[in-house]
């Protein structure tokens, strides 16, 4: 027996519309990067690290290509060398830069001040609504 196999309007539809449904992933996480590095207060004291740990950022990849990201004074955001893109899946991430760990771990000389632990805790409860509405955005623009 052969079966016929026929592609519904709906079928059609949900086919245009995966990358979409993708990038509305991708947007969907990346409002929730930028709202944890916006809520994060780091702790900048002079004279140690005075200006180090004042600018964070937050970017997204689609598998390899990047999707979106924020600057810092006008630059672009690399990827760290660490972190593994693999194709088909949707990466998000948000912090600051280098020096940040020491103020977030502190060192076996320096107190730990975590100030982007703290923001990524007082997100999670509410992540849905900040991925869902991120996302709505991205597909209400759907024809």
């Amino acid at each position: 027996m052969s079966l016929t196999i026929k592609a519904t309007t709906t079928v059609v539809r949900n086919r245009q519309a995966f990358e979409e449904l993708t990038l509305a992933t991708a947007d969907g996480l990346f409002a929730l990067a930028v709202e944890i590095v916006d809520n994060a207060h780091p702790h900048d004291a002079p004279p140690y690290g005075e200006g180090l740990v004042d600018q964070g950022g937050a970017v997204a990849w689609v598998g390899k290509k990047k999707v979106a990201g924020t600057t810092i004074d006008g630059k672009q955001i690399k990827k760290p060398r660490a972190l593994r893109l693999d194709a088909g899946d949707v990466t998000a991430i948000g912090g600051y830069g280098f020096p940040a760990r020491f103020h977030e771990l502190g060192t076996i000389d320096t107190a730990a001040y975590p100030f982007l632990t703290p923001s990524a805790v007082e997100a999670v409860p509410h992540a849905d609504a900040t991925v869902g509405a991120a996302m709505r955005k991205r597909l209400s623009r759907m024809p």
